[in-house]
């Protein structure tokens, strides 16, 4: 199993499919580790119908259907060119859950993921043996979004697609979830404002990317837990603020990151060498200028 995840995600199919036939060869029995992996390894082939066989293989073969399994799908879904039919699974991931009386919500701790999954196996146990307590055991699994359904769905409907719209909606659905602020989600936004900004007529506005950054910066200084300023975050800040906002601007954005950022030599230079192009660059705000101009 292991080995067949990392040739997957290495994109060594070929050596991935060479594992997997030496499994069928030794007769192993695929467990719920190995089903996800399949679902994985299909949404790298850019295959859905595959995608869908081997999510009906893990049905087939009793293991429950939980988040990490949902996930996936959205994920293979997404990377086959489904986009409309990963997000009707996270749609009814979202109303599954909230139709259900005292549904649990997906663990934060790793410590409490590793104990679930180890449920979940049990449970799959004991499906196999008893098939009629299959259903039920379905029912108490958790199918809530977490926070890897928000970053798929993120880097896709904003980063890649720039729906601002779906961007909204589903940055205003996570507080049913309990998600808090992230950088998993920050540098996405941040992502898709330098992608989808700085372009006539676009909605990825300097003023919306001002209220983005607000957040960031009120969640540093509340010293959320998983908010810290990393290379890729300043990286995609101050190309965000450059498309949208000019050099000045993006310029003032590098001073307040400094203030709260103590990187080790190579992350400032990664960022140095950054920000360097960006001001040799021509400037957005003489680019909007010419936009005025050429409309006159």
């Amino acid at each position: 199993n292991v080995l067949f995840d990392v040739a997957c995600k290495a994109g060594k199919f070929t050596l991935a499919e060479m594992i997997y036939k030496e499994m069928l060869t030794r007769g192993f029995e695929f467990d719920r580790y190995h089903h996800v992996s399949m679902i994985f390894y299909h949404g790298l082939m850019r295959n859905g119908d595959a995608a869908r066989a081997a999510y009906k293989a893990l049905v087939e073969a009793d293991e429950i259907v939980d988040t990490v399994v949902l996930n996936a799908m959205i994920s293979a879904l997404i990377r086959s060119h489904e986009a409309n039919a990963a997000e009707n699974i996270y749609e009814r991931m979202k109303r599954s859950h909230l139709e259900r009386s005292g549904a649990k919500l997906p663990p934060k701790d790793f410590r409490a993921r590793r104990k679930i999954t180890k449920t979940l196996k049990m449970m799959t146990v004991i499906a196999k043996i008893d098939k009629t307590k299959r259903e039920e055991l379905q029912r108490r699994s958790i199918i809530a979004p977490d926070l890897h359904t928000f970053e798929i769905l993120l880097h896709h409907f904003a980063v890649q697609a720039g729906e601002l719209d779906k961007t909204a909606k589903f940055l205003e659905e996570m507080t049913w979830f309990d998600i808090a602020p992230h950088n998993a989600l920050f540098v996405p936004l941040l992502k898709a404002f330098a992608c989808h900004g700085g372009i006539r007529y676009t909605r990825w506005t300097e003023s919306r990317l001002e209220v983005v950054w607000k957040s960031l910066i009120g969640a540093l200084d509340d010293k959320e837990e998983d908010v810290y300023i990393s290379k890729w975050l300043v990286l995609w800040a101050i190309r965000a603020f450059a498309k949208c906002s000019g050099k000045s601007r993006t310029v003032e954005v590098w001073e307040e990151i400094k203030q709260k950022w103590d990187p080790g030599e190579a992350d400032m230079d990664f960022a140095m060498g950054h920000l360097r192009v960006i001001l040799e660059s021509q400037d957005m705000a003489e680019r909007k200028h010419d936009w005025v101009l050429g409309s006159l």
